[in-house]
């Protein structure tokens, strides 16, 4: 989120914008539109290179494919959002004949925000036989999952932003969105240009992902001219932002802040904006 001293931005409630709301308009569309239009080509083109080599999937009438998202825990939102946008597709894509001529038939697990039990699903999904995975997005769940979607060689598309998803050498992993490293230094250089902001306090989630995201916002900050006032981390899915950390109402009232930078899930930054 980006807030100055009570004055409005660009969120849409009227009063600040947050980073996830700010990722979603760099990709040019609403969350569930976006995942909607790049599953609908991503599956297109995973499951016909898929069916086409795979032989004893001629005989299947349906093609299977498993959309692993958070459901339920912290990363709720980000998976129902995933969720919803591929159950679209899918509607329209069935609705259109299917992949080559079959129906697609999507499990939808809960990984509850949790690894463990998104590898243990990731590989039931493995001996069920799909074709695809689409998901998790939360980083350490799509971290222990992709593991075994690439011991089967099945293609697994995730709206993950870490920058590590993509960095450990996995071939069959494909991300949907911007990384960390792209997104990040463009909202430093939105700050800098079309905020005329000088100063700035940066709150991130305190895991690989939001120390990621932090580090590449106030290396570009900082190449921006941006003065790092404060950099404050949180605990994943806080609630509570009173003592000791610095709540954000109180960050908006110090004058030597002319921005605020709230990182981290949508429920987070939404949960912070009430303090």
């Amino acid at each position: 989120m980006i807030a100055r001293n009570g004055v409005s931005t660009l969120w849409s409630t009227g009063r600040c914008l947050s980073l996830p709301a700010f990722q979603r308009q760099l990709t040019d569309r609403a969350s569930e539109d976006t995942v909607k239009l790049q599953l609908t080509i991503l599956a297109r083109i995973a499951a016909a290179a898929t069916l086409l080599a795979a032989n004893a999937a001629q005989a299947q009438q349906t093609a299977k494919l498993a959309i692993l998202q958070e459901l339920s825990g912290a990363g709720a939102s980000a998976g129902t959002n995933a969720k919803n946008g591929a159950e679209m597709a899918l509607k329209e894509i069935n609705a259109a004949s299917g992949i080559l001529g079959r129906k697609i038939e999507a499990t939808v697990p809960d990984t509850q925000s949790n690894p463990g039990v998104a590898k243990g699903l990731a590989t039931k999904a493995v001996d069920d036989g799909v074709f695809a995975v689409i998901g998790p997005t939360f980083l350490g769940s799509i971290m222990a999952s992709m593991a075994e979607t690439k011991r089967a060689e099945i293609p697994n598309f995730t709206g993950g932003e870490a920058a590590s998803i993509t960095q450990q050498g996995n071939s069959c992993i494909f991300r949907t969105r911007f990384t960390q490293t792209t997104a990040m230094p463009k909202v430093a250089r939105y700050v800098a240009s079309n905020l005329k902001a000088r100063t700035v306090a940066v709150t991130f989630v305190k895991n690989d992902f939001g120390k990621g995201g932090s580090d590449s916002f106030n290396k570009a900050a900082e190449a921006a001219g941006i003065k790092l006032v404060e950099d404050i981390s949180t605990d994943s899915g806080q609630v509570d932002f009173s003592a000791p950390h610095k709540p954000p109402g109180e960050l908006l009232a110090d004058p030597n802040i002319e921005r605020l930078v709230l990182g981290g899930a949508h429920a987070c930054a939404a949960t912070a904006t009430t303090h």
